[in-house]
């Protein structure tokens, strides 16, 4: 796999687990838009402060999504780095509804 696909896969075959925590790493402007329905909002620019709150068991399974897999992949470097274990990147969260069989929801 080449440098670029590394960066911005988004691990559309991985098996993703279906108790994971789902966080979207988005704007609260974009997450109103529409969001998988469960997931809870950290957009990335609060992501170091916010995790650590939300997840603070390091073993919590957890699958991050954004819109398009980029925001996600590097929240998923963050929280590697702070030793979370069980952490995935979901991608789109458009495409993570379909694939966990949930419905998108918006705010408002």
């Amino acid at each position: 796999m080449g440098l670029f696909s590394n960066l911005f896969s988004t691990g559309s075959t991985q098996e993703l687990p279906s108790t994971a925590m789902v966080i979207d790493v988005r704007s609260a402007a974009e997450f109103a838009t529409g969001h998988v329905e469960g997931a809870i909002n950290i957009p990335l620019d609060q992501f170091n402060a916010g995790i650590q709150k939300m997840v603070p068991h390091k073993e919590t399974p957890v699958i991050l999504c954004c819109l398009s897999g980029v925001r996600s992949q590097q929240a998923c470097h963050i929280m590697k780095q702070q030793g979370y274990q069980a952490v995935f990147n979901g991608g789109g969260a458009v495409q993570l509804a379909q694939r966990l069989n949930k419905e998108l929801k918006r705010m408002g």
